[in-house]
């Protein structure tokens, strides 16, 4: 239980580190547009080495007029963080391939929610579905080559023959 608590105060430590960005010396009162651009840190997924969190940073995208959640990584042991992916569409549900070196996660950057998988260290993401109905949740095989998914049935060709009607 001792590792087990002292992973979860590193992980506080690193989103806190990676969240703020500011010196405790420049310390002021939020104003409302503060509070407004705050990004919000989310569902951590540390990865089979200990030494990297995956996490979620939801934020406001001004030009769209929407807030956004993108992938974002930080080394536990440095706190040094980088963003993972910028698409025009929110990214979330990231897990490590059990060997570490992907990163699987959920986006729907071509209408419905399909799985993207990516290396973990640098490079770009590819779809892995095609769902029709985009996909409800997956997971890795525990040999990290394949990924299992759910989503709803798909039309039969008959019942969009009736709605184009």
């Amino acid at each position: 239980m001792r590792g087990a608590g002292a992973h979860f105060v590193c992980i506080a430590i690193v989103l806190t580190i990676a969240c703020v960005g500011q010196a405790a010396d420049e310390l002021k009162t939020p104003t409302f547009e503060d509070v407004l651009n705050l990004q919000y840190p989310g569902s951590p997924e540390i990865s089979p080495d200990g030494k990297y969190v995956l996490y979620t940073a939801r934020g406001p995208v001004w030009d769209d007029n929407e807030y956004r959640t993108q992938l974002w990584m930080a080394n536990i042991e440095t706190g040094e963080t980088r963003q993972l992916t910028y698409a025009k569409q929110s990214s979330y549900g990231a897990s490590w391939s059990p060997c570490g070196k992907y990163i699987a996660f959920v986006s729907s950057r071509d209408e419905k929610s399909q799985v993207y998988v990516m290396p973990a260290f640098g490079g770009e993401a590819r779809p892995v579905t095609k769902s029709e109905t985009g996909i409800g949740s997956y997971a890795w095989s525990p040999c990290g080559k394949k990924i299992a998914y759910t989503a709803t049935d798909e039309k039969s060709a008959r019942q969009k023959a009736i709605e184009k009607k």
